[in-house]
């Protein structure tokens, strides 16, 4: 019987000593846990915030890194920029876009800003159209795209002699090239 005794004192010590220990340390450390989750989850937030801005901010040096004319007689301000026109022609010829006029206009000053504006004239398939446009958007100088109207009205399908010269849009464009100028300190 005295052994019963001491073994159910050393069950209800054992018992209590895990009562205490759930109720003071165990339950507190969920609680910390999620606490400590939150704190990475809003820490991990600023981090890819930062790595977004860092991202950014390059993008952005770039794009002023191939737009910023130094000096007045920079070859990006000039009309007619041979590696512009040379860019464009290769962009156009992966496309396979037939350019029929091709006309550089005179630049424009606009406070910080020329603009060296481009007549284009070409026929091409809708998809190129907008594969062309897309390749604009993604090239590394600043094009603005003022204007396009695309031919695709009736009188055109009476001077059709195949069937090929109808998936083919003729499409006006008109773009400026912007050349950002370092302003006078």
């Amino acid at each position: 019987m005295k052994r019963n005794i001491i073994y159910f004192g050393v069950l209800i010590v054992f018992v209590s000593l895990q009562w205490i220990g759930k109720t003071f340390y165990y339950d507190a450390l969920p609680e910390e846990i999620m606490d400590l989750e939150d704190d990475q989850r809003v820490v991990n937030e600023k981090f890819i915030t930062a790595q977004i801005l860092s991202q950014s901010r390059h993008r952005v040096y770039k794009v002023f890194e191939h737009n910023l004319a130094l000096k007045t007689d920079d070859e990006k301000s000039q009309t007619a920029s041979m590696p512009f026109l040379n860019n464009l022609t290769d962009i156009m010829n992966d496309l396979d876009i037939k350019v029929l006029e091709l006309k550089p206009k005179t630049k424009e000053k606009q406070g910080n800003t020329i603009l060296v504006p481009y007549e284009l004239l070409f026929e091409c398939p809708y998809e190129n159209f907008g594969k062309f446009v897309t390749e604009l958007e993604r090239n590394n100088r600043l094009i603005n795209i003022e204007e396009f109207y695309v031919d695709n009205g009736l009188d055109r399908l009476t001077t059709m002699t195949n069937v090929n010269q109808l998936m083919n849009l003729r499409v006006k464009m008109k773009i400026s090239v912007i050349t950002l100028k370092k302003a006078r300190s």
